[in-house]
Order: C-alpha cells, then sequence, then structure tokens
C-alpha cells in the first residue's frame, strides 16, 4: 500500500468532485433560468400570442440566477454548519454508534485494535470510534 499513491488519488477524485458539483449548480442554474424564460417568454409587450424573439429576458434572467444561487449557497451554509462538529456528527449523521472500549465483541476489539495501532503509528491520539453495525463483515 502507498500512502503517498493513495492520498494523491483522493486529491484528483476530491477535485472531480468539485468540478462536477460546479457542473451541476450551473446546470442547475441554467435549467431554473430556462424554465422562468419560458413562463415569461410566451407572450408579448401587449399579451396578445407568442413572440419568440422576446423569450431572453436579461434582467428576469439575472435575478432568476442570483435567487437560484443564492438558495444553493445557502444549503451548502446550512450543511456546512451542520456538520462542522467535526467526525463525530459525520459519523452519527451516516448512521454509526461510537465503539465501547470495553467491548467483548471481536470485531468491535479488532477494529479498535486497527485504529489504535494507526494513531499511535502517526504520533496522534486514538479518535473516538464510530461503526455500523451492517458495515462489519464476518468471516
Amino acid at each position: 500500500m502507498d500512502f503517498f499513491r493513495h492520498q494523491e488519488e483522493a486529491r484528483r477524485q476530491t477535485t472531480v468532485l468539485v468540478a462536477y458539483f460546479a457542473l451541476a449548480v450551473l446546470l442547475t442554474v441554467a435549467a431554473v433560468c430556462g424554465v422562468v424564460m419560458a413562463l415569461f417568454g410566451h407572450s408579448d409587450a401587449y399579451g396578445t400570442g407568442f413572440m419568440p424573439h422576446t423569450v431572453w429576458h436579461p434582467e428576469v434572467a439575472g435575478v432568476t440566477a442570483l435567487v437560484t444561487l443564492s438558495l444553493i449557497g445557502l444549503g451548502c451554509l446550512y450543511k456546512f454548519l451542520d456538520i462542522r462538529g467535526g467526525g463525530r456528527v459525520v459519523a452519527e449523521l451516516l448512521g454509526g454508534s461510537p465503539v465501547n472500549p470495553e467491548t467483548d465483541d471481536p470485531l468491535e476489539r479488532r477494529l479498535l485494535n486497527v485504529v489504535e495501532e494507526m494513531a499511535i503509528a502517526s504520533g496522534i491520539a486514538v479518535p473516538q470510534v464510530y461503526y455500523r453495525a451492517a458495515l462489519i463483515v464476518t468471516h
């Protein structure tokens, strides 16, 4: 196992995920603007019928994009504030349960031993360990 290769791969995958997220945001804004333009572009100034050249309204598109981006930004901020508590909060959001350090379960004990060994090897404090029972595989 080459730690540095895995670290570089994780960075590359993170960059790809951020790019996909940015693309999803742009496509969402474009789709919302398209729907709003379709709703507002079906009549001319006098309300007499469809005028294809009036489908694009820059002011409406700008406000729509700004509102859509604001809602996406607020959603991201909410989620960021929701998980700022660290690993414990993320583990619990994903359905994890803390492992009791005094456990007699052999699988939980093995998990704790591996985490403790990794912490000692890297020179950090042993963190609280969480698990999802459905993810523990027995052999």
